[in-house]
């Protein structure tokens, strides 16, 4: 499985992700960095699950089924350090979700599948 982590999620959480096997990519290491519009992202990543706190993206796949895999993290405001155990935490599970669909939303207490 390959990862994209959106903007407005850390950067850290690539190395997350890749600490447990899987390839995994920043906006911050796109061409234009963070200032990527959602639309140049989605044809750079076309093949990796977004992994986002955007509603744009979660609206797009709603709608469109575009990104063809997606992890919605609705967790409203937290710092860095409580995404990176959120997110440390709830990987094995979420791989294995995505594994058979293909929207999940992420809460800080639950874990949703969308489909």
């Amino acid at each position: 499985m390959k990862f994209f982590i959106d903007a407005n999620l850390p950067s850290i959480l690539v190395s997350l992700f890749e600490a447990n096997g899987y390839f995994a990519i920043h906006t911050s290491s796109l061409p234009k960095g963070n200032s990527t519009l959602d639309h140049e992202i989605l044809s750079l990543v076309s093949d990796h699950i977004v992994v986002t706190k955007d509603a744009d993206f979660y609206q797009s796949f709603l709608l469109r089924r575009i990104p063809y895999k997606l992890v919605y993290a609705r967790v409203g405001n937290m710092r860095a350090k409580g995404l990176l155990k959120l997110f440390s935490d709830e990987i094995p599970i979420l791989v294995g979700l995505l594994e058979q669909h293909d929207c999940i939303e992420l809460h800080r207490d639950k874990i949703v599948v969308i489909d």
